[in-house]
């Protein structure tokens, strides 16, 4: 918890499969987390916790029970994501993602769709439009994790629907190279974060922490200072809006968290340098505080 404090991380969307769950209920139980928790239920393991009559958003200030998670497919690197010409690896059906939509709302639980590839990401929509009307009695939308190859064709669907895009900018850079290879002119699909931001569709973005670091600059870094598919290139205060407000709404969360507004919780970030007057500056900006519920919890400004 210390190093994301220090990186200005005040909340996580926790999708372990295994193990973890418990550690976050005994530190929420001796009030030592510092972090803003919402606890994943795998998709294997929907019956124990519909049994258990758990919602999505149950739980203390500072951890709740998130959304159920499903995997439509693998990842570009082991070339396991499902494309639209056939290649990859299906997972889960749309058939069979439709199933785990319905049964989830069924029991007040949102639902989070890992979907890499084209053809996972036109699945993962054609089973959230299908049973839509269920899951929009649920006050958390449902999410697609990645998005990270969209066709033209279903770019639009995300706002139509109202379903969430949840994106990790880091991976941008670091699959670039890999996209090209392995996609080739399908790689200009990948990583549409300024299309779908304009498209209307809601941005959460976050870091896919452990697979990349869990500082926020660095997906902020990758989203503005683009040099691969410029034209997908966001602006300082989208990228942030997409890290903060994005993430909070992503969660059910809008209108008590992810802005400085009254009435809103007092969880804050001071940087060391004004990122939007001098996005140049993104690399070799610094963390100088971190504020968790009024409470610092990584140093202090010099105020």
């Amino acid at each position: 918890m210390g190093t994301a404090n220090e990186r200005g991380v005040v909340a996580v969307h926790d999708y372990q499969r295994d193990r973890g769950r418990g550690l976050w209920q005994r530190l929420d139980g001796d009030r030592r987390l510092t972090l803003r928790v919402h606890m994943s239920l795998p998709a294997e393991r929907f019956g124990s916790a519909a049994a258990m009559e758990l919602r999505t958003g149950f739980g203390s200030e500072f951890l709740r029970v998130g959304p159920v998670k499903a995997f439509m497919d693998g990842t570009l690197g082991s070339s396991t994501a499902w494309m639209l010409d056939g290649s990859g690896m299906v997972l889960t059906s749309a058939e069979e993602m439709a199933e785990i939509a319905a049964a989830s709302a069924a029991s007040g639980l949102s639902v989070a769709v890992h979907a890499i590839g084209d053809g996972a990401n036109r699945a993962a929509l054609d089973a959230l439009e299908e049973t839509r009307a269920a899951w929009e009695e649920i006050a958390v939308a449902p999410r697609i994790e990645h998005v990270q190859c969209i066709d033209d064709a279903d770019l639009a669907r995300l706002a139509g629907l109202g379903v969430t895009a949840s994106m990790q900018p880091v991976h941008q850079r670091s699959d670039r190279d890999l996209a090209d290879r392995l996609w080739g002119e399908r790689a200009r699909c990948g990583y549409r974060w300024r299309d779908l931001l304009d498209s209307g569709a809601h941005l959460a973005f976050g870091s896919d922490a452990p697979i990349e670091d869990v500082d926020p600059l660095a997906g902020i870094d990758a989203a503005v200072n683009r040099d691969w598919y410029p034209e997908q290139r966001l602006d300082v205060a989208d990228a942030v809006l997409a890290f903060t407000a994005g993430g909070a709404a992503a969660v059910g969360e809008q209108r008590r968290r992810g802005l400085l507004l009254p009435g809103y919780a007092a969880d804050l970030v001071v940087l060391d340098t004004d990122i939007i007057a001098h996005p140049d500056r993104i690399p070799e900006t610094t963390v100088v505080a971190t504020m968790l519920a009024g409470r610092w919890v990584h140093g202090r400004p010099p105020w």
